[in-house]
């Protein structure tokens, strides 16, 4: 009889320690907050990844450093958002090489948004964009967008009750936001979503210059 062949055991694989556990979920969290930001902000889209940035992030040594990279586009311009890690920002060392990777990129043509921690954390914005990034799937019809805009136009300013009062539905609200989240209403993100929350119709003003863009609001 052959002898039986030893069963070979699988690695043991090192757990992740608790600390580098809950900086992973930091970093999701930031990095989903960062999403939910750009829905929110009136005229921005997302565009996804930039493989550039991330790998010239691991060119300057910071692949560890917790960084969350986005690209966006405002309007006509597409831009970069970094958003530093506390410890990125903090340390001088780190600080250092995230300027030499926002000039690295600007010189390959990629222009950065550099933001620290604080950014993404402000409320009570963040917590409204949260809110309308939970809307963003809520369907409304046509004819719901048609009578909505005629109302704005006619009565720019209106509170969301007022806006939601055009709608025949039990989720009115959530359909507001909704087109809040696609692009067609505006609201004020620094003050907390309430019933009397003034709306407007968005504008498309002109493609701002790369210096507007850098200066935007969106992350201030």
């Amino acid at each position: 009889m052959r002898a039986a062949k030893p069963r070979l055991k699988s690695p043991t694989l090192p757990s992740p320690d608790a600390a580098g556990r809950r900086r992973a979920t930091e970093l999701l969290n930031r990095a989903t907050d960062l999403r939910r930001l750009a829905v929110a902000f009136p005229g921005m889209r997302i565009i996804g990844p930039d493989p550039l940035v991330e790998n010239l992030e691991k060119l300057c040594g910071l692949a560890d450093a917790g960084l969350v990279i986005l690209r966006v586009r405002l309007r006509q311009n597409s831009f970069t958002v970094v958003a530093a890690s506390p410890r990125a920002w903090r340390a001088p060392g780190e600080k250092a090489r995230l300027h030499v990777l926002k000039r690295a990129a600007e010189h390959a043509g990629h222009r950065i948004l550099l933001i620290p921690p604080r950014s993404i954390t402000r409320q009570p914005r963040l917590d409204n964009s949260r809110w309308i990034a939970s809307c963003a799937g809520v369907r409304v019809m046509p004819e719901e967008r048609s009578a909505i805009a005629t109302y704005l136009y006619s009565a720019p300013y209106s509170s969301l009750t007022e806006v939601a009062s055009r709608l025949r539905r039990r989720d009115a609200a959530s359909a507001i936001l909704s087109l809040v989240a696609a692009g067609d209403l505006e609201l004020d993100l620094n003050r907390p979503i309430r019933p009397t929350s003034q709306l407007k119709l968005t504008r498309h003003p002109p493609p701002a210059s790369p210096r507007e863009v850098s200066a935007t609001r969106a992350f201030r």
